[in-house]
């Protein structure tokens, strides 16, 4: 093309990728970082389940569940499925009944 001088420079835009990798590590590090305590706030909890039966053994759908532990502070409560199966997610590590 006549009037357009466009020059290919290797070492020219190759100085740009050790500053950009810099760049895109440093915000993985961070994001990583952001994520930690919240990774570990989820590893303290976790769940109960059963099931909810009859005195003849059968399953009982529809049975509300209530989960307190024993100082009383934190109460659940759920309601049991057509096969009488509960669960309770989410429970932090404690006594309960």
């Amino acid at each position: 093309m006549k009037g357009h001088s466009h020059s290919f420079h290797p070492r020219a835009s190759a100085s740009i990728l050790p500053k950009a990798a810099s760049a895109v590590g440093l915000l993985c590090a961070l994001v990583i970082t952001l994520l930690m305590p919240g990774a570990s706030y989820s590893q303290d909890t976790g769940y109960i389940s059963g099931t909810v039966i009859d005195k003849s053994g059968a399953a009982v759908p529809g049975a509300n569940v209530l989960l307190t532990n024993t100082a009383g502070s934190i109460t659940r409560s759920t309601t049991t499925n057509s096969d009488g199966v509960y669960v309770i997610a989410g429970v932090p590590g404690d006594t309960y009944t």
